[in-house]
């Protein structure tokens, strides 16, 4: 597949919020595998949180690989899924938060307390038409 659009720059992350990153992707993979799509689904919203908040690109880079894709406006997204959603997820979010925080970890805290509070925009961004 050959991408129309040659404006995005390459995508860079600090290696700590990369392993994250890397981290739910794979996380919702194994839920996936296992069944477990409840487990699965919050892994993979809190992994496009991440990523969407971390590169400010990545909803239009999105938007142009689904623009070559047939059936992207077949998902039906309820109110109910997507307060669901960020129920989970954000408690995800504050879990490793508070996680990072005892550990020392700070520079990881701070992601997720941002990932957190951006949840709601972030789930917004993926409704049609936003």
């Amino acid at each position: 597949m050959e991408q129309t659009s040659d404006h995005f720059t390459e995508l860079e992350l600090p290696a700590s919020t990369a392993g994250q990153f890397a981290y739910h992707v794979r996380m919702a993979a194994v839920f996936a595998v296992a069944g477990e799509t409840d487990e699965s689904a919050s892994e993979a919203v809190l992994a496009w949180a991440i990523l969407s908040t971390c590169w400010p690109g990545a909803t239009e880079a999105a938007g142009v690989t689904a623009d070559e894709l047939i059936g992207q406006n077949q998902v039906g997204l309820s109110e109910q899924h997507r307060q669901a959603a960020h129920a989970k997820a954000h408690a995800l979010a504050l879990e490793l938060e508070g996680h990072f925080v005892t550990t020392g970890q700070h520079d990881l805290a701070t992601l997720y307390a941002t990932v957190a509070d951006e949840l709601t925009v972030t789930i917004g961004a993926l409704l049609p038409d936003s």
